[in-house]
C-alpha cells in the first residue's frame, strides 16, 4: 500500500482535477487558488475588517464540545448548550478574536454574500450531473482553537479555502481508524491536547498527513477522510462542498448515522465517475444495504441497530476488521448511546421508509414556476442587484439563471433571501477589488 500523502500544486495547476484529484480521492493543497480575486484582500485582519467587518455570523461553542450537554450527567441535571448570537464579525473579532482557545466560534455558518461576492467558484466544484448540489460554509475561530478528529457524514468531496489567519491540517484514511479509536464519526484521540512535535508522531503513526494553508490557499478534502483542524492564529476559512454521487448520497447522513464501519465500506463508492455505474462488487454491497434498509422494524431504534450491523458485517467480510483490537475495549456502546440520543433529533431510521436503485438514481425535479415567482418577488424585496445575483447563484449553487436551479435548490435559495446570510452585503465588491 502506498504512502498516504498531501499532494501540493500551484492554482495554474488545475487541470484535469477530477480525474487526478478527486476520482481517485487523493487530497491536495492548492497554493494561491484566490491569490488574484477580491477575497484576498481581506487576507489581513485590517483588510478583513473593511471589507468583512459587518458580515453577519452566528456565535456558538465549538460544535464537538456540545457533546459534553448530551453526556448521561448533563441529561440528567437538565444542562444546555449556550444558545447561539448573532453579530458581525468585527464584533466577533473585538469580543474573542484575541482570547486563545476560547470555545467562542462560528461553525458551518451558511455563507454570506459578503463573501459569496469575493471570488469565483472553480470550474472543477461546479455541479457536472443533475446530481450533485453544492454547500457552502464559513468557519472563524480564534489562535489555539480546533475542530476535533472526526469524518464527515453527508459523503461530500470538500475544498476548503483560508481567508484569514493560518490554519492546520492532519488527514487521515479510513484505514487510520483503529489508531483514532473511534467514537461514532469522531475519533476519542484528542491531537488538541498533543504539543506539535506529540502530533506529527502520532499522524505519522496512524498513517496520516499533516499540512498548513494560508490566506488564499485551499485543501482538497476527499469524502470520509477524518480530518483535525488547528487553529495556528485567529482565522476564518469557507468550504465548497461538492460533487456527491447518488450512490454516496444513499449511504450518507441523508439516510444513516455513521461509525467507522459504514466509513470504510461507503468510501470507494466517492471514486463513481459522474454518469458512471458501480461496479460488480459496489453493486453488491449496495443491493444488500438496500434489501436491510426495507425490512420491516418495530422501531427507529431496532432500524439503527440492525443497519449498523449490516455495515458491520461487510466491513469484516471485507478484510477491513483488525483481527486484534489496538485498544482492549471499543466504544461501540458509547456510540450506541449518543447515536439514539441523536435521534431524537432527526427523521432517520423510520420503519415502513422503502428505497430502491431507481429512488436512488433518479434526480431532483427542476425548479417549478410557483418557486420562480416567490425567488423575484424575494430577489427585488431583498434589492440584489444584478452582479449580485449573478455571483449568489454561480458560487452557491454553480448556476448561471434561477431556471437552471433544481427543487431543492431553489428552496434552499429561498430560505436564504430570508436569512441574515442573505443580506445586501455592506461593502459592494468588484472583481477588481472593493
Amino acid at each position: 500500500m502506498s504512502k498516504f500523502e498531501i499532494d501540493e500544486i500551484s492554482a495554474a495547476d488545475t487541470g484535469g482535477f477530477w480525474e487526478r484529484y478527486v476520482l481517485p480521492r487523493r487530497p491536495v493543497v492548492i497554493r494561491g487558488i484566490y491569490a488574484d480575486q477580491p477575497i484576498a484582500e481581506a487576507a489581513t485582519l485590517e483588510g478583513a475588517r473593511r471589507l468583512l467587518g459587518e458580515m453577519p455570523v452566528l456565535i456558538q461553542d465549538e460544535y464537538t464540545r456540545q457533546i459534553d450537554y448530551t453526556r448521561k450527567e448533563a441529561v440528567e441535571a437538565q444542562e444546555k448548550a449556550p444558545d447561539p448570537v448573532l453579530d458581525t464579525l468585527g464584533a466577533y473579532l473585538d469580543g474573542y478574536g484575541a482570547q486563545e482557545k476560547s470555545r467562542k466560534v462560528v461553525t458551518e455558518w451558511d455563507l454570506p454574500t459578503d463573501l459569496l461576492q469575493s471570488f469565483t467558484l472553480p470550474e472543477f466544484c461546479r455541479p457536472t450531473t443533475p446530481h450533485h448540489s453544492l454547500y457552502l460554509h464559513s468557519f472563524i475561530a480564534g489562535p489555539q482553537n480546533w475542530a476535533h478528529l472526526h469524518f464527515d457524514m453527508d459523503q461530500r468531496h470538500v475544498l476548503l479555502a483560508q481567508v484569514f489567519g493560518s490554519k492546520g491540517v492532519a488527514l487521515f484514511p479510513p484505514s487510520s481508524s483503529p489508531w483514532v479509536h473511534p467514537f461514532g464519526n469522531f475519533g476519542s484521540a484528542s491531537l488538541q491536547a498533543m504539543d506539535p512535535e506529540q502530533r506529527q508522531d502520532f499522524v505519522e503513526l496512524a498513517g496520516g498527513a499533516y499540512t498548513v494553508i494560508h490566506p488564499t490557499d485551499a485543501i482538497y478534502i476527499p469524502p470520509l477522510l477524518w480530518h483535525y483542524l488547528d487553529y495556528l492564529d485567529l482565522g476564518a476559512s469557507f468550504n465548497v462542498r461538492f460533487g456527491r454521487n447518488p450512490y454516496s448520497k444513499f449511504l450518507s447522513v441523508e439516510n444513516f448515522l455513521a461509525d467507522q464501519y459504514l466509513q470504510a465500506v461507503a468510501e470507494p463508492f466517492a471514486g463513481i465517475a459522474p454518469e458512471a455505474e458501480p461496479d460488480a462488487a459496489q453493486q453488491e454491497v449496495l443491493d444488500e444495504v438496500i434489501e436491510a434498509f426495507n425490512r420491516d422494524h418495530d422501531s427507529r431504534h431496532d432500524k439503527y441497530r440492525a443497519m449498523r450491523q449490516v455495515f458491520r458485517d461487510i466491513h469484516q467480510r471485507q478484510g477491513l476488521t483488525p483481527e486484534l483490537p489496538l485498544f482492549l475495549f471499543s466504544l461501540d456502546e458509547q456510540t450506541d448511546y449518543y447515536d439514539q440520543m441523536r435521534l431524537n433529533s432527526n427523521f432517520l431510521y423510520r420503519p415502513g421508509v422503502r428505497t430502491s436503485m431507481e429512488a436512488i438514481t433518479t434526480p431532483e425535479p427542476t425548479v417549478t414556476p410557483a418557486q420562480l415567482t416567490s425567488l423575484d418577488k424575494a430577489i427585488h424585496g431583498k434589492g440584489y442587484s444584478g452582479p449580485l445575483l449573478d455571483k449568489v447563484l454561480f458560487n452557491k449553487f454553480g448556476r448561471t439563471s434561477l431556471s437552471d436551479l433544481n427543487r431543492e435548490e431553489a428552496s434552499r435559495l429561498l430560505a436564504f433571501l430570508r436569512s441574515p446570510s442573505g443580506a445586501v452585503p455592506a461593502v459592494v465588491m468588484t472583481q477588481q477589488g472593493a
